[in-house]
């Protein structure tokens, strides 16, 4: 029940009881208050007292002159630790800063409760805006660090509900602005890192007193969002749509916000399928693919939605159909290496490794961070590299990488992605060794692919392995280069007496021991290992990392 139903609800019984009724009620509900209810309960019966009363505001107003005009201050001082490094620093409230912010809070909110909304605006924009300086009593100068209200909260040098006051700042500014520009006034304030996560059910349902005609100003907040594009009017029109109509009218409505909102889509599916109302999931998905841009980065994820409602149906087809959508709207490795699950993949995934050498190779800057709904499909030249390695152009990708040369950039070079997969390709090994478990742990992690499904990464990584078939010459020529390019890597790495990166050249020298041996090659790991020892013999802390991972 959503807060206009519980009003709904609540009027209906009110008008339902006498006056008798009401008053025997409001005694009976009196009596089960405890502690601090109580004091609460007998303020809310005050209400219309409080209104009549005239709050002066001035004392405050000087107060934040002041703090403007750097007569008011934090100081700031550096404590030393432990090795004499001033590291340490504490805030000092010289000018009793915090009791008269909560005096402040105090005020604004009785002129709230007593309906003087402009002055109460006011005041809370003041409040949530007004910087406080900091004064550095060591270097006796300003900090250019200032801080403010949600900082000092965050901070916990001042204890307030910042959620709280953010709405009240809501309700005050609804009140106190004409209808015609209420909208645009409260979405401004919906911009602020403090109002992020208000919902627009809380600003109708959290004040005491009723918020004036609010399904009118529903109809016009959901016509400004519509026309107002970025994320945070598209997650506030997915809520006022869930507010006025549930998941039926957020779904109903996502077609004609499709241009401008696609997130509407995405979230449709998201709540249907959190409903487990998983046929309408799959079905508003198939509507949002035919919808949505190819290009645009977000109909991936409605397809990820909705495929997983077509596992749920056990509907094949749907499961295939929308695979191939989600690669070809975010053409990562993870969507690339799932199209082997289907069907026809050799097809498949030779179309879909063709179709992003003409992506772009970099980010569109046409929309903003704030707007990352409409961000559009790229992919930069050594992830287009690696999908043609994933589709197995094994000589290209050593040709390419036979031209880099930078060991010590081993990490985040494309060789330093290449020779792990290499090594995986040639493992005819079945289980999993200290040195492959660390190999493959630390390639997830670069690669950066995360799994979106029930598997695991890495049985995305033998699914796709299952499908290679090299000959004997390919076997015997690329385990020749890569054991040349271990023995490149491990001198640049041991020889340079680069100590913090032993264990990567460690870690390869025994994978590839490992995979010697599996094809046939007697011995393979142990006489690696110690042909390595013996060339690095003054090398104790490489010997160790060996010994350890051997």
């Amino acid at each position: 029940m959503n807060a206009t139903e519980f009003m709904q609800t609540v009027d209906k019984q009110l008008l339902k009881m006498s006056n008798q009724d009401k008053f025997e009620w409001m005694r009976s509900y009196a009596r089960i208050q405890t502690g601090n209810q109580r004091e609460i309960f007998l303020e809310s019966l005050k209400t219309p007292v409080i209104a009549n009363q005239v709050i002066s505001t001035k004392e405050i107003e000087d107060w934040l002159v002041k703090v403007e005009d750097q007569e008011v201050y934090f100081t700031y001082f550096y404590e030393n630790s432990c090795d004499n490094h001033y590291e340490d620093y504490t805030y000092v409230d010289d000018f009793s800063i915090i009791k008269y912010l909560l005096k402040a809070l105090e005020i604004a909110e009785e002129l709230l409760n007593k309906s003087d909304y402009r002055k109460a605006a006011d005041l809370y924009d003041w409040l949530c805006t007004v910087p406080f300086f900091v004064y550095d009593t060591e270097k006796k100068e300003w900090i250019d660090d200032e801080l403010d209200m949600e900082r000092l909260a965050e901070s916990q040098m001042i204890q307030i509900n910042i959620r709280q006051i953010g709405i009240n700042l809501l309700y005050a500014h609804y009140q106190a602005t004409v209808k015609e520009k209420r909208a645009s006034v409260l979405y401004r304030y919906l911009l602020w890192e403090m109002c992020q996560n208000i919902t627009i059910e809380e600003f109708f349902s959290v004040r005491p007193q009723e918020v004036n005609d609010s399904e009118e100003f529903l109809l016009e907040w959901i016509d400004f969002l519509q026309k107002t594009s970025g994320d945070r009017a598209g997650k506030l029109l997915t809520e006022a749509y869930l507010y006025q109509g549930g998941i039926k009218l957020l779904c109903e409505s996502a077609e004609k916000n499709k241009n401008r909102h696609p997130l509407l889509y995405e979230k449709a599916c998201f709540y249907l399928y959190e409903d487990k109302q998983f046929s309408e999931c799959e079905e508003i998905g198939l509507e949002a693919i035919n919808n949505i841009a190819e290009s645009r980065l977000i109909r991936a994820k409605v397809a990820n939605l909705a495929a997983k409602a077509s596992i749920k149906l056990d509907h094949l087809d749907k499961i295939e159909q929308f695979y191939e959508v989600a690669f070809y709207s975010e053409s990562s490795l993870i969507h690339y290496l799932r199209l082997f699950k289907l069907s026809d993949y050799e097809e498949k995934t030779d179309k879909a490794a063709l179709f992003t050498k003409d992506l772009p190779d970099t980010f569109s800057r046409r929309y903003f961070n704030g707007n990352t709904q409409l961000n559009e499909n790229w992919l930069g030249d050594d992830s287009k590299r690696l999908l043609r390695f994933f589709n197995k152009e094994f000589d290209f990708i050593y040709t390419y990488c036979e031209g880099e040369k930078n060991y010590l950039n081993w990490n985040n070079s494309l060789k330093g992605k290449i020779v792990p997969l290499f090594f995986l390709i040639l493992d005819k090994n079945d289980g999993t060794s200290k040195a492959k478990k660390a190999i493959i742990r630390k390639l997830v992690s670069r690669l950066n692919f995360h799994s979106i499904e029930k598997e695991r990464e890495e049985d995305y990584l033998d699914l796709w392995k299952k499908t290679i078939k090299l000959t004997p010459e390919q076997i015997k020529f690329y385990l020749v280069w890569l054991n040349q390019e271990i023995a490149a890597l491990t001198d640049v790495l041991v020889g340079g007496g680069n100590r913090k990166l032993y264990s990567i050249a460690a870690e390869l020298i025994v994978l590839l021991g490992e995979v010697l041996e599996s094809n046939g090659t007697q011995d393979g790991k142990i006489g690696l290992i110690n042909w390595y020892k013996e060339t690095y013999s003054n090398k104790s802390a490489f010997k160790n990392e060996l010994n350890k991972i051997g």
